[in-house]
């Protein structure tokens, strides 16, 4: 009995043409890999637009297009690569590559012969359950998502790899003399490296830590009645990071404080100079955010300002003013009404 490779290769064998119908699909071959050549890294403007780019990948090793071995698909059929020569015989080797969580994954999505989308996902093929990739209805399941990101080492084009397993890579495991079936790799060598004709935008680099300042309140500190208070925080740098542009969240309470319509805060520096920036006032929570660049650097500190008004409130009282200075924790500024 004939195995489901062996049918496939002898389907394979019957599709090609041969004569001089063979030369001359050689030729549009080389042909059409020659214009390939000149345009690697350009798609159509639609493509290269989107952020979900559409484009072949090409093994660097075996110099085969990624793809599936029917034009219509099933669920659990494994993924391959296949040479030059049986192109002609696919209409599936354009994959789109859709970002996943902002861009840290990537869906690798492939439309049949009937119009349908797969999704190449890192599960056992139950044709062949040796190789660890099939292809499955899209969905939003984790064995869906791949990492592309550059090759390492000082190579070219990318690797791909699977999010629950990010030490492998996809690579053709089996070759064959016109394709191979696709498995992982720990291998950093050409074959688990990957041409990809689209335009791909980096992953955004994950955001810098925020140094984390110390806040301690300035005190003691008094204000007249009815009169315009004062209340500030001294913000120091005490890590090996640089503070910068942060969020100053302040609310006052319990009562008889208030904000100006044009609320601002000032930052003091070690030198004396006062810089004002300017606060937005929000009547439901009762709160201001002022949008600061503090740029401390290690050991710097500066002196955070609040201006505002009192009414209402009588000689003795103690009113205070919450900062909250970019992650550090909350600081209370009590003060005392005086006469």
């Amino acid at each position: 009995m004939e195995t489901i490779d062996q049918r496939r290769r002898t389907k394979n064998r019957a599709a090609r043409p041969t004569g001089l119908a063979r030369t001359a699909v050689a030729t549009l071959t080389v042909a059409t890999s020659m214009l390939g050549a000149l345009a690697v890294g350009s798609t159509p403007a639609a493509a290269d637009e989107s952020s979900s780019p559409t484009g072949t990948l090409t093994n660097q090793r075996n110099g085969q297009k990624m793809a599936a071995w029917d034009n219509v698909l099933r669920a659990g059929q494994p993924a391959n690569t296949v040479d030059p020569a049986i192109w002609p015989h696919y209409t599936n080797l354009d994959w789109t590559l859709e970002p996943q969580e902002g861009g840290k994954y990537r869906h690798l999505r492939l439309t049949d012969a009937q119009g349908h989308d797969w999704c190449l996902s890192n599960v056992p093929s139950p044709y062949n359950n040796t190789f660890p990739t099939s292809f499955r209805s899209c969905d939003d399941s984790t064995v869906q998502d791949w990492i592309v990101e550059p090759a390492t080492d000082g190579g070219k084009g990318v690797t791909i790899s699977p999010r629950n397993d990010p030490s492998r890579h996809l690579a053709p495991v089996t070759p064959q003399p016109s394709w191979a079936r696709l498995g992982l790799t720990s291998s950093n060598d050409s074959s688990s490296r990957w041409d990809f004709s689209g335009r791909l935008t980096p992953t955004p680099p994950p955001p810098a830590p925020v140094a984390k300042p110390v806040v301690r309140p300035v005190s003691p500190y008094s204000a007249k009645v009815n009169g315009p208070a004062h209340p500030a925080v001294n913000v120091v740098n005490d890590t090996s990071g640089h503070v910068g542009k942060l969020t100053v969240t302040l609310k006052p309470g319990p009562k008889g404080v208030k904000f100006y319509r044009d609320q601002e805060v000032l930052v003091q520096r070690e030198n004396g100079s006062k810089v004002p920036y300017s606060c937005v006032v929000k009547q439901v929570s009762d709160t201001a955010e002022c949008e600061v660049d503090l740029d401390l650097g290690q050991g710097e500190s500066a002196r955070i300002e609040a201006p505002i008004y009192t009414e209402g409130l009588s000689a003795g009282e103690i009113p205070s003013m919450r900062f909250t200075v970019g992650g550090a924790d909350p600081v209370k500024v009590d003060f005392m009404m005086t006469e």
